[in-house]
Order: C-alpha cells, then structure tokens, then sequence
C-alpha cells in the first residue's frame, strides 16, 4: 500500500462494532492508529463491545453505548422484539451522531455496528467498512451501496455486490500488538523445539467437535509420533475434565489442557502445527505469526465464511480444510502423520500462511479512511 502521510489533527471520527474479538480487535488497531494521525475516535458500540474495550483498558478511545440485536429469534415475537431494538439502537445513532458530527463513520461488521452505520447513512456521513472474512458479511453486503471506500483482509472476497462503487483495497486483518511480537518469538526460536507441538484450539468459544473427534485422531498415531509429540488443548471449559481424560489414555502423550490461555499467541509461535476453526481472528493470527495449519470451519457460521476463510488459505497452499460434516478422526490423522513425518510439507504451510499477514494492516486501514474523507 502506498506510504502517504496523513494529518487528521482534530477530525473527529467514528469507528462502530461489537460483539467478538473479531470484530473488535481490528477496530482498536484501527482506532489507535487514527488517533496516532492526530484524530479523535470514538468508538460506538454494543454492551458488549464496551465491556471488551475496558478489558483492553483502551482509555483513549471514547465509548458510546447503544442499542442493538441479531436480526433473529426462533418466533415471529423475537424477530419483533430483536427489530424493535435495532430501531432503537438506529434513533441512538442518529442522535449521538448529529451531535458529534464526525468526519466518518467506519464500521468493522457485526450486528452491532449497523445501528451507527445506517445513522451515518441517513445523516450523509461518509461510510466506510472493513471486512475481516473472505466472504463479505451481512451489514457490509446491505450497506455497500453506500460505502465510500471497503477494506479487505484478503485479496479476494466473495458476495462483493456488482453495485458497489466505492474503493476496495487489500489493507489487511490488523491484529493485536502481541500476536506480531509473537512472531518475531518465532523467528528467533526456529526449530528448537526438542519434540513437535500442535496447538488445538477452537477459539475464544471452544468447539466441542473437537474433544470428540481430536483425542481418537492423536491415539491412533504410531507410538513413535506421539512420543516425540506434545500437545496443547484449549477446550470448552465443561469438556476440560473429559478431554484431560481422554489425553491421559494415551501412552507417553506429554499435554496441557485448559480452556483459556491467556499467552496464546506465544503458544501459537511455539507450536509446528495448529488445529483449530477458522474465524477471522484465528486466520489472522495464524498468518502474521506463520505457522501450518489444518483448519476445521464451523458448520453454522454465518454465510459459512468460515469455510470461505479456511479455504482462501488452503488454495495458496498455507493449510488442509477439512469440513465439519466430512470430518473423521481416520483422516485427520492421516494428515497429522503426513505433515509431521514430513517437514518441508510444514515448513511450506508456514511460508505460504506468512505471505498472508500484514504487520501493518492497522495502518494501512487508518490510511485508507484518511485518503478517502482527505478527497
């Protein structure tokens, strides 16, 4: 991305989302780096959002707190109720932003971010989004007509509407300032580990598919493996007992169990091989530290971007996808022995995953909101 300095002393800017690290990680990133360009960021969010924000301890950020609710419910009377709120959250929106007349307004996906989003619509506020997934998500589809200007955190990206007619521009997943020294950990550390580390993780979440299926994968591996071999588990908190004891059966397997790591990206650094879904901040974290990865989608993923994910780094060769619904602890295995039997296949993985990250995709988002309100 081309290097331009830019100078938004005193522009007030909005950034919006909420919900999961994946949504809210990147905005901070963003966040931060506008506010590096001299601009002031507040940051219109969901309660959820707040309450990741303050556990970032992200004081510089101002926070406005508004209503809002997944366009869902399992009957006509909670898709009522979940309208009434974005309604609701909508009128916060537009008030608070006739107030703080920003600059513009930059949505990071999420139910949460559409109340703000739409606000800047009606207002003629500029609009401008990032899109963390390989397929482009519900609020961003909705308001591309809208949208001045779509950062992207992979070159290509599905259900891209033909009527956009803003810029799109490969800017990149900004991550967390821990993940990238996580790889530079990596790359002082290359290939002194004493046995292989695979790092099993489901996210923030868990998976539940994987304390069912990975544990009989790892027992049918040839004893020579597995006694060169050390795991870590991250599992759902109410599967850690049963997982540990699924491990323990396993002849020589050294493991760790847990159902939260709070040094995970070190963890990722350290490991040969990770097993995990394939949500955005995942893949990102995953590709700015470099690591080979085989990848399992969740099934119900909205518009199943997670398999969109997995798949735009299995087709660059960087990972094995391997579908929920297909998946069998006789073939994962297969791969598992493939890959760690074979270390130029791993070290390959890693390469091609790193060529993916974008230390800097923070900046160059902030970038890209910069040159478009500067037009």
């Amino acid at each position: 991305m081309e290097e331009i300095n830019f100078d938004l002393t005193d522009q007030v800017i909005a950034v919006t989302t909420g919900g999961t690290g994946g949504h809210m990680y990147p905005a901070i990133v963003t966040a931060k780096e506008l506010i590096k360009l001299g601009a002031k960021v507040t940051m219109i969010t969901d309660q959820r959002g707040a309450d990741k924000l303050e556990k970032a301890n992200e004081q510089d950020i101002n926070v406005k707190i508004i209503t809002s609710s997944p366009l869902s419910g399992a009957s006509v009377l909670g898709k009522c109720k979940s309208g009434l709120k974005v309604c609701l959250g909508i009128i916060q929106a537009w008030k608070y932003l006739g107030k703080l007349k920003p600059k513009a307004v930059i949505g990071f996906g999420g139910y949460a971010s559409f109340p703000a989003v739409q606000g800047a619509v009606m207002r003629n506020i500029n609009v401008i989004q990032h899109e963390q997934n390989a397929y482009l998500g519900k609020v961003n589809r909705m308001l591309a007509h809208k949208t001045k200007a779509l950062g992207t955190s992979f070159h290509d990206v599905q259900a891209i509407p033909p009527h956009m007619h803003g810029d799109v521009e490969f800017v990149g997943m900004p991550v967390r300032p821990s993940v990238l020294d996580a790889r530079e950990k990596r790359s002082q550390n290359a290939h002194i580990r004493e046995k292989k580390h695979i790092l099993i993780t489901g996210g923030s979440q868990g998976a539940k598919i994987f304390s069912d299926v990975i544990p009989t994968a790892l027992a049918s591996l040839p004893q020579t493996i597995i006694e060169n071999l050390k795991i870590t588990f991250q599992s759902r908190e109410e599967q850690v007992e049963e997982t540990t004891s699924a491990l323990a059966k396993i002849k020589g397997l050294e493991f760790d169990v847990n159902h939260f790591y709070l040094d995970l990206p070190d963890i990722m650094a350290d490991s040969d091989l990770i097993i995990a879904r394939s949500g955005s901040s995942t893949v990102a974290e995953i590709c700015n530290i470099g690591v080979g990865s085989i990848l399992i989608p969740y099934l119900y993923a909205a518009d199943n971007h997670q398999y969109f994910n997995a798949m735009a780094l299995q087709n660059i060769g960087a990972s094995i996808c391997m579908e929920q619904d297909k998946l069998s602890s006789y073939d994962l295995a297969n791969h598992i022995i493939e890959l760690l039997s074979n270390q130029d296949k791993l070290d390959k993985l890693s390469d091609h995953a790193y060529t993916l990250a974008r230390p800097n995709a923070g900046k160059n988002m902030a970038t890209l909101i910069a040159k478009t309100i500067s037009r």
